[in-house]
């Protein structure tokens, strides 16, 4: 367990925690590091970026520092570890990002016989955060656009894309509502968290609800809100809606 899951540096910010839990029933050895990762419009993610995704990530990596380095935890002991921006002088104003890495170092895990040889087996466990450093003031807006339902696997999904503009990224929530007409009052239907469109990610596409009902959408108005989380201070950041 890892607490928070994201980590915001605002302006005059210099330093900051993280909990890290040994939530198991056995002694765990972790390895920190940070490493760069790359959005694409699809939601997906690059682990090993090119020159020219890194150009676009604005990473914040030579502007942390963190410790320890590698920790050992009994069942159920906790570390903290700290983290350090170090901003370098006449910073351009936007938002720097790089994640935080905890790989799990596992002993042997098992002994498997195969042509009368032992092979030791070894699970490298990794869990990464996203770290943030932001200079100036935010400026980020987003549109929500191409609101539209789908099928996919014999079901049907309502999908949505996302248009930011800014020095920023932004995070929260999506949710979708329902009403039969104008008279009535709309009903939540779905809800999406985490949903993240950092600064490289000009556009996020075809986020969508899967909607537990087999049967066919109703007729009525779709909407679709997307509300900021806590650093957003919740506001509603944009919405769409189309009548099906």
């Amino acid at each position: 367990m890892i607490s928070p899951k994201r980590v915001i540096f605002e302006d005059r910010e210099r330093s900051a925690y993280v909990n890290l839990i040994n939530s198991s029933k056995a002694t765990k050895t972790y390895r920190l590091g940070l490493v760069d990762i790359v959005q694409t419009e699809t939601g997906g993610i690059i682990t090993k970026p090119t020159a020219a995704d890194l150009n676009q990530l604005h990473s914040a990596k030579e502007m942390l520092r963190y410790s320890p380095r590698q920790v050992r935890l009994a069942p159920g002991e906790v570390q903290k570890i700290r983290i350090a921006a170090r901003r370098p002088a006449n910073l351009p104003a936007g938002e720097y990002r790089t994640h935080l890495m905890f790989t799990e170092l596992p002993g042997p895990q098992a002994v498997q016989m195969q042509d009368s040889a032992q092979i030791k087996l070894h699970m490298l466990m990794s869990f990464t955060i996203p770290v943030f450093v932001r200079s100036g003031a935010y400026n980020s807006e987003v549109s929500l656009s191409q609101l539209k339902i789908v099928n996919e696997g014999g079901k049907q999904k309502v999908v949505f894309d996302i248009q930011r503009l800014g020095d920023y990224g932004v995070n929260g929530k999506a949710t979708l509502y329902w009403q039969p007409n104008l008279e009535t009052q709309p009903t939540k239907i779905a809800e999406l968290n985490n949903i993240a469109v950092y600064r490289e990610t000009k556009i996020r596409r075809s986020v969508g609800f899967s909607l537990e009902n087999t049967q066919p959408l109703k007729k009525g108005i779709y909407k679709v809100v997307y509300t900021g989380d806590a650093a957003l201070n919740h506001r509603n950041l944009g919405s769409a809606e189309f009548v099906y």
